[in-house]
């Protein structure tokens, strides 16, 4: 039996998506296992659907297990949020291939950058140093660094300097930094760039960003004709339709302006220098800054800098926003990772896939969260309880009559 991990945000679902899946299949997948962000994404920001809508849509279009990916790797940087999911595929003990996409195909060259980024030669080193001197941003410093150990880079700048790159670097280190059995395998990318907002005028493949630009700013009659070409017919529908079908607006920012300005005035004068991601300049810019908040995405495009990057900044408010610590990522961390293994759905027909897991982790599937503390550590509880928060949180802000966390059902297909 060959199972085949994927890790993903949905943030939707689009034909690339399900390319990623065909490809699976191709390559002999019996099953596909799928680590999905939760409620929050990586941008710093709340998925466009919840993430039982999303798990639906990946069932829908070929996995057969959707796991969820717990918060502080979510809402992490690239290394975080890979070592994380990595932490997930390998707790289930049976996943042979780790599927991603990227601007890239060729998985040798970002095994080659995985080692030198993960061991640190001392010539590596020694030229990120140089570099650094010469006045050169950090990722421009690690770009020539590596070029000088890599000749072969030269030519191959895009490797690693593109997002979905720069993850699949990340995977890679995740797996060799834990001693993985898991193998590598990349497809490339077919769509428009992970971050263009304008759709191709010709092919199926967009990019999730310029989706969610017209998910934003047309109704959805307008948005069905115009996304057909690039979802799935059956996500197509839903999403266009999503509020009267489940009572939910679309993930946005903006809707947790009044939350965060209430816990950045209780906190104004002790300051934000406990929590993830901040140091004391940029604790005292956002203290500063105030006075001028007018909502969540106004005020995290008012503390960008060139030193500071948008993304960044609406991951730090949201980690103040959910006392996310410096304490608690050091915990997890030490910890390899702490995770644990919720199901937020599977397929009917995986019982073999069930068994296979039950057979080989070393932590239970937690299919009903009431009953989830009885198998945790501590710190797993923790976390849990930290994300299950989060998508409380999210259900506030997103839908006047949602059900409670611990009354979801998870998706059966």
């Amino acid at each position: 039996m060959k199972i085949v991990g994927i890790i993903a945000e949905f943030n939707p679902f689009h034909n690339g998506h399900r390319r990623i899946f065909e490809k699976a299949r191709e390559s002999g997948a019996d099953h596909i296992v799928v680590v999905m962000s939760g409620d929050y994404v990586q941008r710093g920001l709340p998925a466009i659907t919840d993430k039982f809508t999303r798990c639906a849509y990946a069932l829908d279009q070929g996995a057969d297990l959707v796991l969820e990916l717990p918060i502080y790797y979510s809402l992490g940087s690239a290394e975080f949020f890979a070592s994380g999911a990595i932490s997930v595929l390998n707790h289930l003990g049976c996943v042979d291939t780790l599927l991603f996409g990227s601007e890239y195909e060729d998985i040798s060259t970002t095994m080659e950058v995985a080692k030198i980024l993960l061991e640190e030669p001392v010539e590596y080193t020694s030229q990120l140093k140089k570099a650094s001197k010469e006045g050169l941003s950090y990722p421009a410093a690690r770009q020539k660094a590596l070029t000088s150990v890599l000749p072969s880079l030269s030519d191959k700048s895009d490797l690693i300097v593109s997002p979905n790159n720069i993850l699949g670097i990340e995977y890679t280190k995740a797996l060799l930094r834990s001693g993985s059995t898991i193998a590598p395998m990349t497809i490339s990318r077919s769509d428009n760039g992970y971050s263009s907002t304008v759709l191709p005028s010709e092919g199926s493949f967009a990019s999730a960003t310029s989706i969610r630009e017209i998910l934003f700013q047309k109704n959805s009659a307008e948005s069905k004709e115009i996304l057909a070409p690039f979802l799935p017919e059956s996500v197509l529908e839903n999403l266009v339709n999503y509020k009267e079908i489940t009572g939910y607006s679309y993930g946005s920012s903006n809707a947790f302006s009044d939350l965060l300005k209430y816990k950045l005035m209780l906190e104004r004068y002790e300051g934000y220098g406990q929590y993830w991601d901040i140091n004391e300049d940029l604790s005292a810019k956002i203290a500063n800054h105030l006075n001028d908040y007018t909502g969540f995405e106004e005020f995290a495009l008012s503390l960008k800098s060139k030193d500071i990057t948008y993304t960044r900044l609406c991951r730090s408010l949201m980690h103040i926003l959910f006392n996310m610590t410096d304490d608690k990522v050091a915990s997890y961390q030490q910890d390899n990772y702490t995770t644990y293994l919720r199901v937020l759905g599977l397929k009917r027909a995986s019982s073999g896939l069930l068994k296979k897991i039950n057979s080989n982790s070393d932590k239970p599937l937690i299919q009903n969260l009431r009953k989830a503390g009885l198998s945790l550590t501590d710190l797993e509880k923790q976390l849990l309880n930290e994300t299950v928060a989060a998508s409380s949180i999210y259900d506030f802000c997103h839908c006047k009559n949602a059900k409670n966390e611990y009354s979801k059902e998870i998706v059966l297909r």
